[in-house]
């Protein structure tokens, strides 16, 4: 098999859809392909097979594991979302970047991982479980983000958010619906997450605690 060859520093992706249309040159056995702002998340790209033409594209991190820079594959691209990727990439890097004496501080992501493992034992409502599968996406760009990142102001401007976005779309206006539900349902999981991180002694404060007027109902105990 031809050589594999390192991306050159040109060559890079920040979109699912860049990281599927990239091909490998002729002449190479594989292409790697680093992000464009997270060099630590990339995919590697084969040659086309020669039956049917079809590239091998993979997900793959690259991290320190001790004082080893090693390299790890996370699974196809055709099979992982790039989120997921991305979310595993940052995850090993994170860890291999701590020391061994350090308190690695989890995502928002796996803050919420954490407290559905835990509060899933309890039982939950099929109905609770798909609520909090609907309610975590409305903070998906929160989710590679350290849980002890965020503040009051985070919580007020995204439940802003959520009820422009709910009430601007065609089907609230014709029933009349505010988004206020939704809204605090979101605040009231990320309240949840918060509240499991501090039990876990991740962190000390709740930025869902602080009372503020217009989220009167989001900071009621839960």
């Amino acid at each position: 098999m031809p050589p594999k060859r390192r991306n050159p520093a040109e060559v890079t992706f920040t979109t699912i859809e860049e990281a599927v249309s990239i091909a490998c040159p002729p002449g190479l056995g594989s292409l790697e392909v680093w992000h464009k702002d997270n060099a630590y998340f990339g995919f590697r790209v084969d040659a086309p097979r020669k039956r049917d033409g079809v590239s091998n594209r993979v997900w793959t991190a690259r991290f320190k594991e001790g004082r080893k820079h090693t390299k790890r594959t996370l699974g196809r691209v055709s099979r992982m979302t790039y989120d997921e990727a991305l979310y595993q990439a940052l995850t090993l890097r994170r860890i291999g970047a701590a020391r061994a004496d350090d308190v690695v501080v989890p995502t928002l992501k796996e803050s919420y991982d954490s407290y559905c493992l835990v509060r899933v034992r309890k039982k939950w409502s099929q109905s609770t479980i798909d609520n909090y599968a609907k309610d975590i996406l409305w903070a998906k760009d929160w989710w590679h983000r350290r849980i002890d990142s965020f503040t009051p102001q985070d919580m007020n401007n995204r439940y802003k958010q959520i009820l422009a976005r709910v009430s601007k779309s065609p089907k609230a206006k014709k029933a009349g619906y505010d988004g206020q539900a939704t809204a605090v349902s979101v605040m009231r999981l990320m309240r949840a997450i918060f509240n499991d991180a501090i039990e876990l002694h991740v962190i000390q404060f709740n930025p869902t605690a602080t009372r503020v007027d217009h989220l009167r109902l989001v900071t009621r105990p839960v």
